[in-house]
């Protein structure tokens, strides 16, 4: 799906002032307004997901409707199995990285002074959010993977039943 933008095309010049304000180029929202074109290029982002996941649901129906051939239920298992696979990597990775912290959080007992305590505080308190943010981008990243991968199978899928008739 292409990037569709809500911003009214044309030029300054030739609408009211009230609209010049209401409605800025693009342009101007990323210099001016980082946080209006950040949550726009956000929402963009989201309703691109979800028109993929659409488009993937509805190939999906028309997929199983027409039928599936055991070779296609095995391709279907073996790209389950690959997803699987992948979640329990990321999750021994996950789990490292948390005994990290833990071995990383004991360490405050270390801290002689007030000043020495709150920085430790700080990083632990630093890390375990970095940790979070990584763990989630990384689970992100593999359900926009899972989708892509999906969306190319079913569609390869459909397109050779098309070609079979």
């Amino acid at each position: 799906m292409t990037n569709t933008s809500l911003i009214v095309t044309g030029t300054r010049e030739n609408t009211t002032p009230a609209v010049q304000y209401l409605v800025p180029k693009e342009s101007f929202l990323a210099t001016a307004h980082p946080i209006l074109h950040h949550a726009q290029r956000a929402l963009a982002l989201q309703n691109d997901s979800a028109a993929r996941a659409m488009g993937s649901a509805s190939e999906t129906v028309q997929l199983f409707a027409s039928g599936l051939n055991s070779e296609s239920w095995q391709e279907l298992l073996q790209l389950q199995q690959a997803v699987w696979q992948r979640l329990f990597t990321l999750q021994k990775g996950w789990v490292r990285d948390w005994k990290d912290w833990v071995l990383y959080f004991d360490q405050i007992k270390g801290a002689n002074t007030i000043s020495k305590l709150a920085e430790r505080e700080g990083n632990i308190v630093a890390q375990f959010v970095q940790l979070l943010g990584a763990q989630g981008t990384d689970l992100i990243g593999l359900l926009e993977n899972i989708q892509v991968d999906y969306s190319y199978w079913v569609h390869e899928k459909l397109r050779e039943k098309r070609r079979l008739r």
